[in-house]
């Protein structure tokens, strides 16, 4: 709650719409109003005393949207019931830093909290902390790819950063996704013998492929995969409409395994 009262004090209190408003809101500057903190209070402060930051002289917008992320990812979590939606919010503002930020020796343990499933049971020194290290980067994050380049280019937002495979799971770095898939089409490559014929140059029978694209349906739609045309598109930059199909994805997209020499078409 120090942030908090620190943030009120930027209020600058002299300023006419302030004064103007200072009886609905003088009790939030007293310390019997931070003695116990309800819900009441929690929407006091939100609806009428926050907006009043807008007239203070040195606000960086980024800096101060990110910092209400993290204030907000508090409370759910003192709750018990933080936001996934919230956390992959977060999560992409930190995975848009540039590339000196997250070289950055000081700020790599915010970093990397940020972007873990261990985040969502942070506890607010650290989020605290991220919130020093990280708010005053957030001007300087790299814009998402225009509408017109997401159209005919790869989700490189995606690609290089984190997504969330289905409703209410926490967000997953694309490259421990990517593993995951290539640990278990090696898993089926070794013993399906269409996989085998196509890794080692020769023609799968029909029934081969038929029977491989069952497997491959069962196995990666599931579990803690949940392959689907959106997290294709997203963990890959391949569009797998329902022509291409799983099949179409293993033998069309990439070398997934080292030992699965699959050409790109």
């Amino acid at each position: 709650m120090v942030d908090c009262r620190d943030m009120l004090d930027r209020i600058p209190k002299d300023s006419f719409p302030v004064r103007k408003v200072w009886g609905e809101i003088a009790q939030a500057w007293t310390d019997s109003f931070w003695t116990l903190i309800t819900q009441d209070k929690i929407n006091f402060l939100r609806l009428k005393a926050g907006p009043l930051l807008r007239y203070s002289s040195d606000v960086d917008v980024a800096a101060e949207t990110f910092a209400n992320k993290i204030e907000r990812l508090k409370l759910q979590i003192l709750q018990g019931c933080p936001s996934q939606e919230l956390l992959g919010s977060i999560a992409d503002d930190v995975s848009r830093l540039p590339g000196y930020v997250h070289e950055n020796a000081a700020k790599k343990a915010s970093i990397e909290l940020a972007l873990s499933n261990g985040f969502m049971q942070a506890t607010p020194p650290q989020l605290t902390q991220v919130i020093t290290d990280l708010a005053g980067e957030m001007k300087n994050r790299r814009d998402r790819p225009s509408a017109f380049l997401k159209i005919d280019l790869p989700d490189f937002v995606a690609t290089q950063g984190y997504l969330i495979i289905k409703p209410g799971s926490p967000p997953i770095h694309v490259e421990e996704y990517r593993r995951r898939v290539e640990r278990r089409i090696q898993q089926i490559a070794d013993s399906h013998p269409a996989l085998a014929a196509i890794r080692e140059g020769r023609e799968p029978t029909g029934d081969q492929l038929v029977d491989l694209e069952r497997v491959l349906q069962n196995e990666l739609r599931g579990g803690e995969i949940q392959l689907s045309p959106e997290v294709i598109r997203k963990a890959y930059g391949l569009r797998m409409d329902n022509r291409l199909g799983f099949l179409g994805f293993v033998r069309h997209g990439w070398s997934l395994t080292p030992s699965l020499t699959m050409k790109r078409s």
